[in-house]
C-alpha cells in the first residue's frame, strides 16, 4: 500500500534563533522592531534608512486585493509582474479556490477544493508552460492527506494529480519546497521513527511511482542539486549534492543562526532572542561583510533572491509605525527602501511582491528582478 498521508507546514521545534530567520509573518517583524534599543548605535543622518523610497528599479506593477466578488485574492506565485497563481476563497466561503489572475484582471480558477477539509497550499513553482502545487487535506478523524498538482497555466486547463504518494511531506515557505527539474518534482518528508530522517522523493511529472533517497537529519531543498540542514542557533550547517553526493560543512559561531545555499550564506547574530546583526558569508568562510543591524528582519527562508537580493523589513526610522520593505543589493552593497508600509513580503522565481493597505485598500505590486540581471 502507498503510504500517501502527508504534512502542512510542520512546526519545527527548533530553537527561537531558527526560527527568527524564516520569520516571514509581518506581526513578529513588527514586535521586533518596536522592541526597545537602548543601545543602538548613531547613525549619519539619524536613522537608519531613507524615510522615502530610494529604490530606482522597475516600477512595481499593482492590482487590487479584492476580486469582482468581493473575496481577498492571495498571489502565491507570480509568474510576471501581470500575471499569478494564488488563492481566494468562493464568496460563501465553502471552497477555497486556485486562480491565476492575468493581465488587465482577468481571472480563471482552475481548482477548488471544500473548505471543510481545511485546504492548505504550497510549494507553487513553475517551469515553463507547467504549474505544480502541493495541496493538503485535514479531514475529522483522519491524516493530513498532501497530494502534488500540476496545470498548464497558459492554456488555463484543468489539473491533473502527479502523486498522493508524498509521505510525510514538509513546507517551509521557501521556494524550494518543490523543485522542478528534467522532468521531475522533488520534495522532502521526514520518515517515520527515530533518529530524524529526511526523505528526498521525486516523481516524473506524468505521475507514477516516487523515487527515495535518505538522509540523516532535518534538509530542506536548495538550488539544485543541493539540500541543506535544517540547523539550529550554533550549531554547523551541512549541505549535501544530491547528484555527487558531496558534502559541505559551514561552521556557526554561538549566537549565530546560519541559513545557507550552495554558495552563500546569511548569519542572523543574536543577542538572547532579539538579533542584532546580519551578516552575509560565502560557504568557505571568506568574504564576511555586515548587511543590516538590528533596524532588519529578513523577509525569506531563502538566502537571497537570484543569488543578488535579499528583502528585509526594515526600520523606515521615521519614528513612525509601520514598516518598509528594503532591498539590499549583494553585488553593490547597497540597501534601497522599495516601498514603506509593506505587508506580507514574498519572493521566488526571481518576482518580488508585497501588500499595502487592509480589507477594501488591500493592493499587491509586484517587481521582476530578473530584468535586472
Amino acid at each position: 500500500m502507498s503510504d500517501h498521508t502527508g504534512r502542512r507546514r510542520r512546526r519545527s521545534k527548533l530553537p527561537i534563533g531558527r526560527l527568527l530567520v524564516l520569520l516571514v509573518a509581518i506581526v513578529a517583524v513588527v514586535r521586533l522592531l518596536t522592541l526597545p534599543d537602548p543601545g543602538r548605535a548613531p547613525v549619519p543622518g539619524g536613522s537608519p534608512l531613507a524615510v522615502a523610497p530610494t529604490w530606482a528599479g522597475p516600477k512595481p506593477v499593482d492590482i487590487a486585493g479584492r476580486l469582482a466578488d468581493g473575496t481577498e485574492y492571495l498571489p502565491r506565485l507570480y509568474l510576471d509582474p501581470e500575471t499569478s497563481i494564488g488563492i481566494a476563497p468562493t464568496d460563501d466561503g465553502s471552497f477555497l479556490r486556485v486562480l491565476i489572475h492575468g493581465a488587465g484582471g482577468e481571472i480563471t480558477e482552475i481548482r477548488r477544493v471544500d473548505a471543510e477539509g481545511h485546504p492548505e497550499f504550497d510549494g507553487f513553482v513553475a517551469s515553463g508552460d507547467t504549474v505544480v502545487w502541493a495541496e493538503s487535506l485535514s479531514l475529522v478523524d483522519e491524516p493530513v492527506a498532501t497530494t502534488i498538482w500540476r496545470s498548464n497555466w497558459r492554456s488555463r486547463g484543468r489539473p491533473s494529480t502527479v502523486t498522493t504518494d508524498t509521505g510525510s511531506a514538509n513546507f517551509y515557505g521557501g521556494q524550494y519546497d518543490l523543485v522542478v527539474r528534467s522532468g521531475r518534482v522533488y520534495w522532502v518528508a521526514l520518515a517515520p521513527g527515530d533518529p530524524v530522517v529526511t526523505e528526498v522523493r521525486s516523481v516524473r511529472l506524468a505521475g507514477g511511482d516516487p523515487s527515495t533517497t535518505r538522509l540523516g537529519g532535518e534538509f530542506i531543498l536548495s538550488t539544485w542539486p543541493w539540500a541543506v540542514s535544517n540547523s539550529a542557533r550554533g550549531t554547523p550547517v551541512e549541505l549535501v549534492n544530491l547528484t555527487t553526493s558531496q558534502r559541505v560543512r559551514v561552521p556557526t559561531q554561538v549566537g549565530e543562526v546560519a541559513a545557507c545555499g550552495p554558495t552563500l550564506c546569511r548569519m542572523s547574530v543574536l543577542n538572547g532572542d532579539t538579533m542584532v546583526r546580519m551578516d552575509l558569508v560565502r560557504v568557505d568562510g571568506s568574504d564576511r561583510r555586515r548587511i543590516a543591524g538590528q533596524e532588519a528582519t529578513p523577509t525569506i527562508a531563502d538566502v537571497a533572491v537570484l543569488d543578488r537580493w535579499i528583502p528585509l523589513a526594515t526600520d523606515r526610522g521615521d519614528g513612525q509605525a509601520g514598516v518598509g520593505l528594503s532591498l539590499y543589493d549583494i553585488e553593490t552593497g547597497k540597501t534601497d527602501l522599495v516601498a514603506v508600509d509593506a505587508g506580507n513580503i514574498q519572493a521566488r522565481n526571481g518576482m518580488l511582491w508585497w501588500s499595502t493597505g487592509t480589507d477594501a485598500e488591500l493592493v499587491w505590486h509586484a517587481v521582476d528582478l530578473r530584468t535586472l540581471t
